[in-house]
């Protein structure tokens, strides 16, 4: 994922004789790249069904390595490098029917389980969240259909025979995004019933107007942050085409106040939603919220409200909020990035998920939103902190920064860390050449519009 991700960030080099000596090369990347995917696909082959959708990430499950797979059969080079690239990419490519099985299979498993909850009145509310389930899905259909999208922009699309084009659409298409989108609405509405209804046993004031009209639970816990809790789940719904989200706006609406209405006076966000039992959602008081990382914390917060900024303004025009509430989630992504750039060093590695390179991409996401052609105060700190990684070695050293299990992985080591510098470099080339353009955004998460 690293190296399909920095190939799309790094132009190709133009000189012949350098690409074999420039390991940052494009071509170079993407066909390494391609030699790790089909090795995984090898080694563990792609399965035909999820357990279930619980079970059914992009991150975390082979439904990611399938995703991968197609899309990169639906986006060729245009002229392989060797004949050896020419052999694996057609090696890859007998892996289509697999994986196009795998991803029709799961929105097929989504669907039954969705009419077995109804018909036992279940009102189910796991297995929604980003890291693992549903919403993870969700990300996965996106990925394919933004690849799609930029297939057809460099002709290459029309090169796929027709029956691949149908399992493209099958796939990709509004009615297969609405299916996920709406199981993990009718999830979210059963938690906020269950929620609701033990907020108010638990104290007869609680205002029902204060309560979210939608919660999920993962482990029967009701998390806040990007990996397993409502922040991750909104930014994957609120990723997809207007059409397919259009009759809920309302919920999500609703649900977007909620998390400006929660953000504590440090401004960070709670790792599990406050419970709304003695005392009122709409002023929180200081609380011991100590985690400020993409997985629980600000980062993820400020990534979900950069994105609504983003989308109620012109062309994009998803909500329709008063300048007043404009005004606060301004001022929520302000407080929250200023709290990222100062504790956003953070002691468990260069990861994106608990790492510094999940604070990193938060900032990123706040010069996003917040940050004008002539003034960019969050890219600024966005570089510092990226700086700053870069003397991790010497950090573990002095036993100020650990290392995680998975030292070299996306999510929580050193490739996560290679795509921030990457985007961050690439932001700052922007700017110096007045380019007004979003950066590619957190792979596997937020690099979708």
């Amino acid at each position: 994922m690293m190296q399909f991700a920095l190939s799309s960030q790094i132009p190709p080099t133009n000189q012949q004789s350098n690409r074999s000596e420039n390991l940052l090369d494009s071509d170079r990347l993407r066909r390494q790249a391609d030699r790790n995917l089909y090795a995984v696909v090898r080694q563990n082959h792609i399965p035909r069904a999820v357990q279930d959708s619980a079970h059914a990430s992009f991150l975390e499950t082979p439904v990611g390595i399938a995703t991968l797979l197609l899309a990169r059969c639906v986006v060729p080079p245009q002229r392989p490098s060797d004949r050896e690239h020419e052999h694996l990419l057609k090696a890859l490519n007998k892996h289509w029917d697999v994986s196009v099985h795998l991803l029709s299979g799961t929105l097929e498993k989504i669907v039954a389980e969705d009419q077995d909850d109804a018909a036992a009145g279940s009102g189910e509310d796991g297995g929604s969240e980003v890291l693992y389930g549903r919403a993870g899905f969700l990300y996965a259909l996106l990925y394919l259909r933004k690849t799609i999208t930029k297939a057809k922009e460099k002709a290459c699309f029309d090169l796929l025979d027709e029956d691949r084009k149908k399992d493209m659409d099958r796939i990709t298409r509004d009615s297969s995004l609405k299916t996920v989108v709406d199981g993990l609405v009718r999830r979210g509405r059963a938690g906020a019933r269950r929620w609701r209804s033990r907020a108010m046993a638990g104290d007869a004031d609680t205002q029902p107007d204060s309560l979210p009209p939608l919660m999920w639970r993962w482990h029967g816990k009701e998390y806040v942050g990007g990996a397993h809790g409502v922040l991750g789940i909104l930014q994957m719904i609120l990723s997809c085409p207007r059409g397919v989200i259009e009759e809920h706006l309302e919920d999500f609406s609703a649900a977007v106040q909620w998390v400006v209405d929660i953000q504590d006076q440090d401004g960070n966000w709670p790792t599990k939603a406050p419970s709304p039992s003695g005392h009122n959602l709409r002023r929180p008081g200081p609380q011991a919220n100590d985690l400020i990382q993409w997985c629980h914390g600000a980062p993820g917060a400020v990534i979900l409200l950069s994105m609504v900024l983003t989308r109620s303004s012109s062309p994009h025009g998803l909500f329709n909020f008063n300048p007043d509430f404009i005004s606060r989630v301004k001022d929520a992504i302000r407080r929250g990035a200023d709290l990222i750039y100062e504790r956003g060093l953070l002691r468990k590695g260069l990861g994106i998920c608990h790492g510094v390179a999940g604070s990193v991409y938060s900032l990123i996401s706040a010069s996003n939103a917040l940050d004008s052609s002539r003034d960019t105060p969050y890219l600024k700190k966005a570089v510092h902190l990226a700086q700053l990684a870069s003397l991790a070695e010497h950090l573990v050293k002095d036993g100020e920064m650990g290392t995680p299990d998975r030292p070299w992985s996306l999510y929580e080591g050193l490739s996560g860390m290679c795509c921030a510098w990457t985007d961050v470099l690439d932001c700052a080339g922007k700017v110096a050449e007045n380019k007004v353009e979003r950066a590619s955004g957190m792979p596997g998460y937020d690099d979708l519009l």
